[in-house]
């Protein structure tokens, strides 16, 4: 690689037919049926997250949010390109991406709050965002 050559995320987002974008090869994430309907009711308001490609077009980040895409018809979505990766870097993105999320906790009393404050302004909103559940018995609930 040249030392002048672009490397990371590139400056903007373009929009990129479906159909163009390809499935990283041995992604070792599953997205069950409820994470994609889930996502499909948050797409289908705002499209918040662009998929991450490498310049080959294949994804680093973003197979469920393309899913969703594909089931909701849309014809192109939004994707930003990650360059001048290496194989094994780009492995690493496609773990790193959906591993670290898991190392997050909630502080439960801004949690609680959240969902009080949702449930005030417009709780059927909130739940086309995909953030249904159990949240007014959750909300009931004394602070820990």
């Amino acid at each position: 690689m040249c030392i002048d050559e672009p490397r990371g995320l590139l400056a903007r987002i373009t929009w990129r037919a479906t159909g163009d974008l390809k499935p990283y090869p041995n992604n070792p994430r599953r997205h069950p049926e409820s994470q994609i309907a889930g996502l499909m009711k948050s797409i289908d308001l705002v499209w918040t997250n662009p998929i991450l490609i490498d310049e080959s077009a294949t994804i680093l980040a973003g197979h469920c949010r393309l899913e969703a895409a594909k089931r909701l018809g849309m014809a192109d979505v939004p994707t930003i390109i990650i360059a001048g990766l290496s194989d094994s870097e780009k492995r690493a993105i496609v773990i790193a991406d959906n591993r670290l999320p898991e190392r997050a906790v909630w502080d439960f009393n801004l949690l609680r709050e959240n969902f009080r404050n949702l449930i005030e302004v417009d709780f059927e909103r909130s739940h086309r965002f995909g953030v249904a559940g159990p949240h007014r018995s959750f909300c009931a609930l004394p602070p820990p």
